[in-house]
């Protein structure tokens, strides 16, 4: 991408005063911040307009920025991809009886594509009968787990891990239907394949307070885990409530598998047969024939979920797929992050020592980033006209959407604040810039962090009356 000149000499102004600011301004007080700091809190806080400081506390102190990590990840996509940038899953033969299908690291592909896929090999394909499937990672390597995934043991799918080849955002779908008393629970998950085993001994309780005394005792419980031969199995036990049903979701331990035995499954329902059910992992033939293809949506849509709603795999997938530009082979995770902290160097302009990220989500203990790191990021997407209409489009807006809709409602900040939110057990954060009405931009990043599970209300409440204390005094004649 190419800056205009007014929009770099803007950015370079901003940058002088942001990165050369006194640690603490005493132009705007704010209270609620400093109260929680005084509680034994950790804050790192700035706000700034124009390159003038607003107000601060320890912006330079580095902390968890939870999954304000996503902006940083959304803005060195824009840089280094473009906000055009697609990819494609293509699906190839080579001239034997094996099909291929290569993913291409689209964090965006669902079951749905899969079944366009299938339908296009029984068109297009010339066979009936394939003696397997083979899949490639396309850009990535076999690693599925990001940097900091293994703090905690959790099957919940904001936890799913990335490949190359992925579906669903990485998760299943488990759906418990209505059953009558003592009947045995319909269970369906969604993708099913080979790869997934469900056991189901889960029934419905009798009716009335002693279904509800059955049921305290022996509660519906849904184990998902990979057996010995790395399938994943869902095991249902237990009584749940008659008559009513109820959905659950869960990450995919092995996305590639998942992926490449759902495609399987979609050819089948198509009378497309594939002797060998297990799908294997292998590269592509030099040579082979695509004879069909999924393209992605372009990025800047791709940015939208992984800001607005802050969905994980969205955000690993991106940024592993900046690392891969320009590799001579399939990326891990540390190719998206050096490309970052380069992105964040020599872009940006931050000082190395004001960031530390190795995850593009921003989940458990990964990264540490100072608020003046974070206004800087805010400064150059304000300045750089290529990437800021597609951050602004993809971000929550207070009082509006996504995960600031229940946040600055009833107010005179509702759909000014246009800002990422991060929340972790023992940090909260929120950074992005509030629209003025003289058409100017308040940026800013508030960054709280503790040694145990925070009051999220309490600090969600200091962090936006803060926001609201800025946007005031900037407004006052």
């Amino acid at each position: 991408m190419i800056w205009n000149q007014h929009a770099s000499l803007r950015f370079a102004s901003f940058l002088v005063v942001i990165l050369s600011a006194a640690t603490v301004s005493a132009e705007t007080d704010l209270p609620e911040l400093q109260a929680l700091a005084q509680s034994g809190l950790k804050v790192s806080a700035l706000f700034s307009i124009d390159g003038k400081v607003v107000s601060s506390i320890d912006p330079d102190v580095r902390l968890n920025p939870a999954s304000v990590t996503k902006l940083f990840s959304a803005a060195a996509a824009m840089k280094v991809l473009g906000p055009d940038y697609r990819m494609k899953t293509s699906v190839m033969r080579a001239g034997d009886d094996r099909l291929y299908i290569e993913g291409s690291g689209d964090p965006d592909l669902w079951q749905k594509d899969l079944d366009e896929l299938a339908s296009c090999v029984a068109s297009r394909g010339g066979k009936s009968k394939w003696s397997e499937l083979v899949f490639s990672t396309g850009p990535f390597d076999r690693q599925d787990l990001p940097p900091a995934y293994d703090q905690k043991n959790t099957t919940a799918a904001y936890r799913a891990g990335v490949a190359g080849l992925q579906i669903d955002q990485n998760a299943i779908r488990v759906a418990v239907g209505a059953a009558a008393p003592g009947q045995t629970l319909p269970v369906k998950v969604s993708p099913m394949s080979d790869y997934i085993r469900v056991d189901n001994q889960a029934r419905a309780s009798v009716e009335g307070k002693a279904g509800s005394r059955d049921r305290a005792k022996n509660p519906l419980t849904i184990d998902v885990a990979p057996d010995a031969s790395g399938r994943l199995v869902v095991t249902l036990r237990g009584l749940a409530r008659p008559r009513r049903g109820s959905g659950y979701t869960f990450r995919v331990p092995n996305p590639a598998w998942n992926a490449a035995a759902a495609f399987v499954a979609a050819l089948q329902k198509r009378k497309i047969k594939v002797a060998t059910m297990v799908p294997r992992r292998g590269t592509i033939p030099e040579g082979a024939e695509r004879i069909c293809f999924r393209p992605s949506r372009a990025m800047r849509e791709i940015i939208v979920p992984m800001l607005k709603d802050s969905i994980n795999p969205v955000a690993e997938s991106v940024l592993r797929l900046v690392g891969s530009v320009d590799s001579p082979a399939p990326v891990g995770f540390r190719e998206g992050a050096d490309r970052l902290r380069d992105f964040m160097v020599h872009e940006v302009l931050a000082p190395p020592e004001s960031f530390v990220i190795t995850n593009g989500s921003g989940l458990y203990g990964a990264n540490s980033v100072s608020a003046r790191a974070v206004v800087a990021l805010v400064g150059w997407i304000l300045a750089t006209p290529e990437v800021k209409p597609h951050i602004r489009a993809a971000m929550p807006v207070g009082g509006i959407d996504g995960t600031l809709a229940g946040r600055f409602t009833g107010s005179d900040l509702k759909g000014r604040v246009f800002a990422k939110t991060g929340t972790l057990d023992e940090a909260i954060s929120l950074a992005g810039w509030v629209e003025m009405p003289d058409g100017r931009n308040l940026a800013f990043a508030v960054l709280v962090q503790g040694d145990s599970k925070l009051n999220s209300a309490a600090v969600r409440s200091a962090i936006d009356v803060s926001v609201g204390r800025a946007f005031r005094a900037v407004s006052a004649p």
